[in-house]
Formats: structure tokens, C-alpha cells, sequence
């Protein structure tokens, strides 16, 4: 009786942090689609990429707004071929597929025929690789585990560790094209941000909480093997000590003493 107790506990708390999971999501989506100066966030950051507005795309990506998979915003990019505003999507985990690879294919060839010099085509085809494949630690943490499931990452579980982003401007910059009132739909985004990362938070604990033990235990054996070898290593007749007194003999200063 006391395990079946445990059982229902147990499958109570489960529920409730996914109920809220599944509610903090939903607020997140809703925030991103409230108009805001005739746009939604979601609208803005389409019109910031189609009119190839890099600081505000650089502005809204690093504010966190990434709105779901941003597919079709980086085929936009790619289309006008602003290869550093679809870096800058690619890196913040927008996805990718079969029109993102023929498109930068497209590119290569179209280097291919212009009358570049060697130098021009090689840091073309160098941004080009770099835009299809870039390097891990150029990978920007996502804002959460939903919005990285969501798009394509690099790393596994690179998300970032406080928030609201540290540095990021809470207002837009000026000249931009970016209203200033954007700024308190950014503060309610921030805010509904926040409540899906305690509710990731909450739904995680048990999975953290074994992971941790799981690397403890294995710390524990990997600390408790690394004694054994130092000192079968080391001991009277082993290899460690004959290579340290051969060392010791053979320098040119000491081993004379």
C-alpha cells in the first residue's frame, strides 16, 4: 500500500509540472503574436530579415526572440543573400532542410561563374561553409530547452544559465526601424521567458538530480581506478618509478649529484 501511495504521489506531482509546462508555453506563444506597433514580435523579426535589417535582427535574436523553427526566415535570408543575417539565425538554432543546403549549393555556383579573384571567391566559400556548418562554439545558448527542441543546435543542452540575456538591451537600438514601445512587449516576453524556464526547471529536478548522482558515482570509480594505477604504477618494482629514476639519472645536472 505505502508503494502505491508513493506511486500516485509521484504521478501527481508529474502532472501538475507538465500542466504548467504546457501553460508557460502557450503564454510564450501568445506574447510572441500580440501586435505591438501594428507588428507582433514574430512580424517584426519577418521584417526585420526581409528588409535586411541586421541590427534589428541582431537586436530581436539577442533579446531571444526566435519564433519557432525560423525555417522560412532563414530560406528569406538566403533568397536576398544575406548570408550574415542567416548566419546570425543559423547560430540562434533556426532549422534547417533541403532548401537551406540547395540554396547555399546555388551560391557556391554562382561564385563559381563571377569573375571574383581567388582571394574574394575563398572568403566567400569560407562565409558559405561557415554559414552551413558552423563552428560549435560559435552557437548562441538558447533561451530554453522548448525553443531548442524546437530548432537545430550544435551543442546538447546549451542553454543559457541566467536570464534575461546579460547585455542585451531592453530597448531597441535607434535608427533601426524598431518602435520604441517594442520595449514593453519585450519586458512581457521576458517575463513569460522566465516563468517557462521555472517550469523547465520544475518538470527537469528529477532528471537533474540523477544525472548528479549518476556523475558522482562515476567520479567516485574513475578517483578510486586513477589510485590503484599510481600506485601499482609506482610501487617498488614499477614502470613509473623505474622511468622517473632513469629521468633522474640521465639529467645532466642532478643525475650527477
Amino acid at each position: 500500500m505505502p508503494l502505491v501511495k508513493w506511486m500516485f504521489k509521484w504521478l501527481h506531482i508529474y502532472s501538475s509540472y507538465e500542466s504548467d509546462l504546457c501553460s508557460a508555453q502557450a503564454r510564450v506563444r501568445s506574447v510572441t503574436r500580440d501586435a505591438v506597433g501594428g507588428r507582433s514580435l514574430q512580424e517584426w523579426l519577418y521584417w526585420a530579415v526581409t528588409t535586411n535589417n541586421i541590427e534589428a535582427v541582431t537586436y530581436l535574436l539577442n533579446s531571444g526572440v526566435l519564433v519557432g523553427g525560423s525555417y522560412s526566415l532563414l530560406i528569406r535570408a538566403m533568397e536576398h543573400h544575406n548570408h550574415d543575417i542567416a548566419y546570425l539565425l543559423r547560430v540562434h538554432h533556426a532549422k534547417t532542410g533541403i532548401s537551406f543546403r540547395q540554396a547555399v549549393e546555388a551560391d557556391r555556383r554562382d561564385l563559381a561563374r563571377m569573375g571574383h579573384t581567388e582571394a574574394a571567391r575563398k572568403e566567400a566559400l569560407d562565409r558559405l561553409n561557415r554559414l552551413a556548418h558552423p563552428p560549435i562554439d560559435a552557437w548562441k545558448p538558447a533561451v530554453a530547452y522548448y525553443f531548442q527542441e524546437r530548432g537545430s543546435h550544435g551543442m546538447r543542452d546549451n542553454v543559457l544559465a541566467s536570464w534575461p540575456p546579460r547585455g542585451s538591451p531592453q530597448w531597441p537600438p535607434k535608427g533601426c526601424g524598431v518602435p520604441e514601445v517594442l520595449h514593453f512587449q519585450m519586458l512581457q516576453y521576458w517575463d513569460a521567458v522566465r516563468k517557462l524556464r521555472r517550469a523547465e526547471a520544475r518538470s527537469l529536478a528529477m532528471i537533474n538530480w540523477k544525472r548528479l548522482r549518476n556523475r558522482m558515482k562515476l567520479r567516485c570509480i574513475a578517483l578510486y581506478w586513477q589510485e590503484r594505477t599510481v600506485k601499482k604504477k609506482y610501487a617498488a618494482n614499477g614502470a613509473g618509478r623505474a622511468a622517473d629514476r632513469a629521468a633522474w639519472d640521465d639529467d645532466p645536472f642532478f643525475g650527477s649529484a
